[in-house]
């Protein structure tokens, strides 16, 4: 399956506070960050909003096994771009992202209870090309000059978790699962605007999680 999507232009209001929501009675207030002074006082539109363009794809396969059981596995593949001048930044970001995620079921019994083991794996993997720009006119759009350039770096994030699960048949009335899964995600940033110093970095985060259930 696939999808392909192009949004020229989505205008952002912007996020405002409930004081000054509650005393617009029409709710249709945009945050004055998002709005410039035009002549004779009144207030314009200052450029706010989105440019976006994605394309995504993704395949699926199922292997059914003598017994019951089954393998299967999933891959996606996304291209997105987006330029989002809003009040005080103007963003510009290429992405891409893809990910797989592969699992086998195996029925059986323990005793003369029906049982179900499976256990598969997740993974992910996403580079964002980032760059920002300070706006230097009233009406963002087109992007600012490059001796505007306020942030340039690439941005990686990679995730993998693996995961078991047991179901139990509990007698034809109730069954229990139980399930483990570890998580690790990384995020990794190359600065190439080093005008302001290196901000290069790494971050992992990672952790086990279980849970268990009756139904």
């Amino acid at each position: 399956h696939g999808l392909v999507a192009d949004s020229p232009w989505l205008e952002d209001p912007g996020a405002v506070d409930t004081t000054a929501l509650k005393r617009d009675s029409t709710r249709r207030l945009a945050n004055p960050n998002n709005l410039s002074e035009a002549e004779g006082g009144s207030l314009r539109p200052r450029g706010a909003g989105k440019e976006v363009t994605q394309a995504q794809g993704g395949v699926a396969f199922r292997h059914d096994l003598t017994g019951g059981g089954s393998i299967e596995a999933t891959g996606f593949l996304l291209r997105r771009t987006l330029k989002n001048p809003i009040a005080a930044t103007y963003i510009e970001i290429a992405r891409w992202a893809y990910g797989s995620r592969a699992t086998v079921t195996l029925p059986g019994a323990i005793g003369q209870l029906p049982h179900v083991f499976t256990a598969g794996v997740d993974a992910q993997w996403m580079r964002d090309d980032r760059q920002n720009y300070t706006p230097n006119r009233p009406t963002v759009p087109p992007p600012p000059a490059d001796d505007s350039l306020t942030r340039d770096q690439v941005e990686r994030v990679t995730e993998v978790g693996p995961f078991i699960q047991s179901q139990l048949g509990l007698g034809g009335l109730a069954s229990l699962t139980v399930g483990a899964r570890y998580d690790r995600v990384t995020f990794r940033v190359a600065d190439a605007f080093q005008s302001d110093g290196d901000d290069s970095g790494e971050r992992v985060m990672a952790a086990r999680s279980g849970s268990a259930g009756v139904v």
